[in-house]
């Protein structure tokens, strides 16, 4: 072999144990830190990879993100903190542009979250309130027709999941107004809500910020759209976050939307959701 030949056969030798025995930095607390943040969102990544896939319009957004994706996760044993950091900043770009795209494609709420919720006199949180004698379209009143208003409590589960909310048992033969209101919770009183044939959802917009913090607490990712949910709820922009669909005649759900919709893409099961109400339902017959 010529002296050439050797010379590069040594290189190629030393530049092959170099890279296979690169070593990792150093691990220290902040380092840590920064993979684990890294693996977390790498494994948001994955699940919402997986939630997106049968949507064909979002095959492009897909591409785009596992290329960001990819030049997060490269070489990360051997970054340093600061690399870490700037890695996790890539890491949440395609996360969120997956969770955005969930959202678009309609498949931020879960396919089969469990459901539907099933309401009877006996269900917790299901109240009945009889017209009181005089009032319009009460016992006693001219033209009355004996109007009688139900209400039941709404944790967030409910609400974040897009739960069915079936009332058949206790419309007594009634049916659900074309147009559900979505109003705050303080507008429950006003005629829109109260009066016969009328149905609002009620939010609480204080109610619904604390418990959505909690929920997402240690969730990566979603503080800055946590901080936009709960603008729209201070801001009284309700229509912004959240959709009342009418299923049926005596079904209805409420949705995700938006911000809290991207926001439910990112987060796991929530079985184990608090059961603080945070909305109420109400009809009017």
């Amino acid at each position: 072999m010529s002296r050439v030949r050797l010379v590069a056969a040594g290189l190629a030798v030393v530049a092959a144990l170099g890279a296979g025995t690169a070593s990792a930095a150093p691990a220290t607390p902040a380092w840590n830190t920064q993979v684990s943040t890294l693996m977390k969102g790498d494994k948001q990544f994955t699940k919402l990879a997986t939630k997106v896939a049968p949507c064909a319009a979002a095959a492009p957004t897909v591409a785009s993100a596992r290329k960001v994706r990819a030049v997060a996760v490269r070489n990360w044993r051997t970054a340093s903190v600061r690399g870490l950091r700037a890695k996790n900043v890539r890491m949440r770009a395609a996360v969120l542009r997956l969770a955005k795209a969930a959202n678009s494609c309609g498949l931020a709420v879960p396919a089969n979250p469990g459901g539907p919720v099933v309401v009877t006199p006996g269900t917790g949180g299901f109240t009945t309130t009889p017209g009181l004698p005089g009032s319009p379209g009460a016992p006693g009143a001219p033209g009355g027709g004996g109007a009688t208003s139900i209400t039941l409590d709404l944790p967030i589960r409910t609400i974040l999941d897009g739960l069915p909310i079936d009332l058949t048992a206790v419309l007594n033969g009634g049916v659900l107004p074309q147009v559900i209101q979505l109003v705050p919770s303080t507008g429950l009183t006003d005629p829109v809500c109260s009066t016969v044939g009328t149905a609002c959802i009620g939010v609480n917009p204080a109610t619904l910020s604390s418990v959505l913090t909690t929920v997402t607490a240690g969730v990566p990712l979603v503080g800055g759209l946590v901080t936009q949910v709960v603008g729209a709820l201070t801001g009284g922009n309700l229509s912004g976050i959240l959709t009342v669909q009418r299923v049926s005649d005596t079904v209805v759900r409420i949705v995700p939307a938006g911000p809290l919709a991207t926001v439910r893409a990112l987060l796991g099961p929530l079985a184990g959701a608090p059961t603080t109400t945070v909305a109420i339902l109400k009809a009017t017959r």
